[in-house]
């Protein structure tokens, strides 16, 4: 949503893509993370009365993890429902890392559900460090004067995540309900983190599409980083993407999932 510059053309062009695309996904719960904007009322940039107001989201709970503009902006996620809103918690991962993970049940139909929505630390590549990757990958050792640095940097984002996939691991084991839990995570299906988030949970993409399918623009199709995992309580219909052009660097899972056991 380019927070470095929020009223760009640029910036305001795809937030407008951004927006009409999640309402034509006419989804029940929307689980945003690195989202960002004003909580002045009344500002033209106060996407989050915006997208509650005008796409009918009338309950929503925002970490505000990371002030901008003297506060007067916020990044962090965020989960709008149409559903009521009962109970909410906010755990802040430590460390350097502005985030959080955000905990919220909800009344669907008369039936308490949990929903847990997180991003998980970044191993915060630059355009020029993927590009790195990718020449490595072909054989050329033109890149290998940066790979010092993108090894510090794996290393440092696998560090931080172990601490913070253990806590939204403890958090989801505390989970009285059905629970679903969606995030970006920063992780491939192979690592830690997925095999740790995944344990005891189904993930949509597998159960419902086609088990693979990129969700972020610079690494393989076949490394998704952003995925919807729920109890065995529900039952996954469906599952795609809901960005594929250049709005985003991230497109977006869509699920429906059906709550089979209350």
């Amino acid at each position: 949503m380019n927070y470095t510059q929020p009223d760009s053309a640029v910036a305001i062009k795809n937030n407008l893509v951004i927006m009409q695309k999640l309402a034509a996904t006419n989804a029940d719960i929307l689980c945003l993370q690195e989202f960002f904007t004003s909580i002045i009322p009344g500002n033209h940039y106060n996407l989050a009365d915006s997208i509650s107001r005008t796409l009918n989201y009338p309950f929503y709970y925002f970490s505000r993890d990371d002030g901008k503009f003297n506060n007067t902006f916020y990044n962090g996620s965020i989960v709008f429902s149409r559903f009521p809103i009962i109970d909410t918690q906010k755990i802040s991962y430590p460390g350097a890392f502005a985030g959080s993970l955000i905990k919220v049940s909800l009344l669907l139909h008369g039936d308490t559900i949990n929903l847990i929505n997180t991003r998980l630390q970044s191993v915060k590549f630059k355009s020029a460090e993927y590009q790195d990757l990718h020449q490595i990958k072909s054989g050329s050792t033109a890149a290998l004067q940066g790979s010092k640095n993108i090894v510090s940097k794996l290393k440092a984002g696998y560090q931080n995540r172990v601490t913070q996939v253990n806590m939204l691991r403890k958090e989801a084991d505390e989970c009285k309900y059905p629970l679903i839990i969606a995030g970006d995570f920063n992780d491939v299906p192979i690592s830690y983190a997925y095999a740790t988030i995944h344990k005891g949970m189904r993930n949509a993409w597998e159960q419902a599409g086609l088990g693979f399918g990129r969700t972020f623009s610079f690494i393989s199709p076949t490394l998704r980083i952003d995925n919807i995992f729920y109890s065995r309580a529900y039952k996954a219909i469906g599952v795609r993407r809901i960005l594929s052009q250049d709005e985003t660097d991230h497109h977006g899972v869509l699920a429906d999932l059906i709550l089979i056991k209350k």
